[in-house]
C-alpha cells in the first residue's frame, strides 16, 4: 500500500507532458507516422524552468504537483525519419493489400460459398 502523497504523486506524474515521448522508433531515429514540430531548445529550456518553478510554489503551499512538463529523450537536431521503420510499414501495408486481393478473388470464383444465404435447388 501508498501512502496517500505517494499515490497522489504517482497520479499527477501520469498527468505531466513529456515533450519527447513517443518520438523514437526502436532504432532511435524520428518515427515515420509522427510529424514533429522542430522547436528552438531554448523554449523548450523555458517551458520546463517554468514547470519546474510552478511546482516548487505549489509546494511550498503544501501541494505535492510534479512539474506539468518534462522534456526526456529529445531528438537531437537533423535527426531523419527512420527509413527502415519506412519499409516495415510498407511491406505490412503489401501484404494486407495482398492477403485481401487473394480474398477478393477466391470469393469471385466461388460465389455460392460467400453468399449470405444457401441457394436454393430448384426441380
Amino acid at each position: 500500500p501508498q501512502p496517500a502523497g505517494a499515490a497522489a504523486a504517482a497520479a499527477a506524474s501520469a498527468a505531466s507532458v513529456d515533450l519527447g515521448a513517443g518520438l523514437h522508433c526502436p532504432h532511435g531515429q524520428l518515427v515515420p507516422t509522427l510529424k514533429a514540430n522542430v522547436a528552438l531548445r531554448a523554449v523548450v529550456d523555458s517551458a520546463v524552468r517554468c514547470a519546474k518553478e510552478s511546482s516548487q510554489l505549489w509546494r511550498r503551499l503544501g501541494v505535492n504537483a510534479p512539474p506539468m512538463v518534462q522534456a526526456n529523450d529529445l531528438l537531437p537536431e537533423g535527426t531523419l525519419v527512420c527509413e527502415a521503420c519506412v519499409e516495415q510499414s510498407k511491406a505490412l501495408r503489401r501484404s494486407k493489400r495482398t492477403r485481401a486481393d487473394a480474398r477478393r478473388s477466391e470469393s469471385s470464383l466461388c460465389r455460392a460459398l460467400y453468399r449470405a444465404e444457401p441457394p436454393t435447388h430448384q426441380a
